[in-house]
């Protein structure tokens, strides 16, 4: 295939661009691309951002992910522990301290949803550690869905769980 720009040389760079929900792609060859490339980036990336970096883009994520009701008067929240504010954390991303997680937890949460998926982190388990790692997990769901079923006066169900506890804890 050749280049959508100078039709001389073979376009190995494939640029597709979604403009108001319309797909425009373009072929271009290296030379095109680069020619191309700053002011294709510029023309589209713009966010007005003086810098563009990941905080700025995780902020602005935030503020469009976080409905407006709810953050109004928490703005300015404030951290007891490190002093930091809830408007400081929308311009920057980043918490102050560990106490930011549940200080701010009821605005956090939505966001870290919305992102993620869940609030749970289920990232890497360090190499020998996994099959601790899935049974501490796995008995901290246990015994809240033993909790539940106690609750609800399933005694048959209550059994099984425990008996599927003592038989996890039996292989620590």
């Amino acid at each position: 295939m050749l280049c959508d720009n100078c039709h001389n040389k073979e376009a190995n760079v494939h640029l597709i661009q979604i403009i108001n929900g319309q797909k425009i792609e373009s072929h271009l060859c290296d030379t095109c691309s680069k020619e191309k490339g700053d002011a294709l980036f510029a023309q589209t990336m713009d966010f007005g951002l003086e810098q563009f970096d990941l905080s700025n883009i995780i902020s602005g994520l935030m503020g469009l992910m976080v409905p407006k009701q709810d953050e109004e008067g928490n703005l300015e929240n404030e951290c007891p522990n490190c002093g930091m504010k809830y408007s400081e954390f929308k311009k920057t991303a980043l918490l102050g301290c560990d106490k930011c997680y549940s200080n701010f937890s009821s605005l956090l949460q939505p966001v870290i949803t919305r992102i993620q998926g869940k609030i749970e982190h289920t990232g890497k388990i360090p190499n020998g550690q996994r099959v601790e790692f899935t049974n501490k997990r796995k008995l901290i769901k246990l015994k809240t869905e033993l909790q539940q079923a106690i609750a609800l006066e399933e005694f048959e169900k209550a059994a099984e769980i425990r008996d599927e506890i003592k038989k996890i804890q039996t292989e620590f």
